[in-house]
């Protein structure tokens, strides 16, 4: 959808406007004040539904309303990409994407639930279950499967960033399930050694799984 040049007058009444119009406005290339007020119109017109929508899902009105605003930034992000079409009402494609934003929140606080283990396993002795097998054996459907690969992918992102040579192999082979001993002979260090190297490896996972990484 491509913006179009208005005059003073629709400049002046943007909120007598229909969404389309608005929607043009914000697409326009004038000025950014102008921009930003017809946003803010789409805004406050659709705020409520979006919220009674967050509302519905979560029951907690402080997460419906960190919800609403996450949203309307996709809105707006969705707008400027080219991803809203004309096709059907823009009530309905908002409340659409409303509802697909709250569903995957809802699948990733389901699943951040079950990270919070993640750290216990890396760091157990037994050696008989690892992180992959962990994420894995949590009756994954084909949604949540997407995530996990996203999460994996994170995860192993986090690994290769690590500057220390034998923390970064110390979880690496942790992860695939090797015992505490065997990754000591495979490095060719002491087990204390592997155990001090690796518990850096763990803390410093620990808090990546707690950060804005899986939000």
């Amino acid at each position: 959808m491509e913006g179009k040049n208005f005059n003073k007058t629709e400049q002046n009444n943007l909120k007598d406007m229909k969404d389309d119009e608005l929607v043009s406005v914000f697409l326009s290339k004038g000025k950014g004040t102008l921009k930003q007020a017809a946003f803010k119109v789409i805004h406050d017109r659709h705020n409520r539904i979006v919220y009674s929508i967050f509302y519905n899902y979560v029951q907690n009105k402080q997460e419906a309303e960190d919800l609403s605003q996450e949203l309307f930034v996709k809105v707006a992000n969705a707008l400027e990409s080219g991803k809203y079409s004309e096709q059907g009402t823009f009530v309905s494609w908002i409340a659409t994407v409303a509802r697909n934003h709250c569903r995957d929140y809802l699948r990733r606080q389901k699943f951040q639930i079950k990270l919070k283990s993640l750290s216990q396993v890396v760091s157990s002795d037994k050696g008989d279950y690892d992180v992959v097998s962990f994420l894995k054996d949590q009756e994954l459907n084909p949604e949540n499967s997407m995530i996990y690969e996203e999460i994996m992918s994170k995860v192993n992102e986090y690994i290769a960033g690590i500057k220390n040579s034998l923390q970064k192999d110390s979880l690496r082979l942790r992860m695939k399930g090797k015992e505490y001993k065997e990754i000591a002979s495979e490095l060719g260090v002491k087990l204390g050694t592997m155990q001090a190297a690796l518990k850096r490896a763990r803390d410093g996972l620990d808090e990546f799984l707690k950060s804005d990484a899986f939000r």
